[in-house]
């Protein structure tokens, strides 16, 4: 009971709050992100939708807290107020432009009225995966794809930058991990909630991102970038 309590006193919940507002538009940027999204929907099609879901999102937390390790420890990200440096702020702007190249690739990807869409054959073969494959590919969209990447850094850069104790930090990192997860929580609530009943409702939502992830995916490349940008701007003025 006392650690308990002593646990609490450390958290500042001011501090929390303040780090949640400056980290959501990265949560959202991650939760919106198509191809976790669309992994998930093939999965929960499979026979062994129940297992294989479930290593699929232990995949991705792995991901995501070893992307927020490697941000804290890299060297140069932050100075040694915890500021951010000029260094990291040229970065974002080099990455923005990339990104900008990026979304009009992305966008003329689109495919042409009639046209099947071509998604990458990680995704596309993972009606056919057992634990391992759905573990990897969780761990591979979040802790190697470059736009998530880019999100669970920039959240993890932002919460350490505000004052507080580690009890602190890891409580808005949390926050701030499960908001980036929400819509694949939507979706698992919904399949072990209603079972074979969401199967049309999600084999919908599947056709629809497939069709569309392209589109999806160029508009969050233009968020993220347009998001470095005004990182970019506030470190460098």
């Amino acid at each position: 009971m006392k650690l308990k309590v002593y646990i609490w006193a450390l958290v500042d919940f001011p501090t929390i709050i303040h780090a949640v507002n400056q980290t959501w538009p990265m949560a959202i940027g991650l939760m919106l992100s198509p191809f976790p999204v669309l992994a998930l929907l093939i999965i929960l099609m499979t026979a062994n939708a129940r297992r294989n879901s479930l290593w699929f999102m232990i995949g991705w937390f792995t991901g995501i807290i070893a992307v927020a390790m490697l941000a804290y420890f890299i060297p140069g990200l932050l100075g040694g107020n915890n500021e951010p440096t000029a260094t990291s702020g040229w970065v974002r702007v080099a990455f923005g432009i990339l990104l900008l190249i990026g979304a009009n690739r992305q966008y003329g990807k689109r495919p042409k009225k009639g046209e099947v869409p071509k998604i990458p054959r990680l995704i596309a073969r993972l009606d056919r995966v057992g634990i391992g494959s759905s573990l990897f590919t969780g761990f591979l969209l979040s802790g190697i794809n470059v736009k998530n990447v880019m999100f669970i850094a920039g959240g993890t850069l932002t919460i350490v930058k505000a004052p507080g104790s580690l009890f602190t930090h890891a409580f808005a990192f949390i926050i701030f991990m499960l908001i980036g997860t929400t819509l694949l929580f939507l979706l698992l609530g919904a399949y072990f909630i209603y079972g074979t009943k969401s199967q049309e409702i999600l084999f919908k939502c599947r056709m629809w991102l497939t069709q569309h992830v392209y589109s999806v995916l160029a508009g969050l490349l233009m968020f993220i970038s347009a998001l470095l940008f005004f990182q970019a701007w506030q470190i460098l003025t």
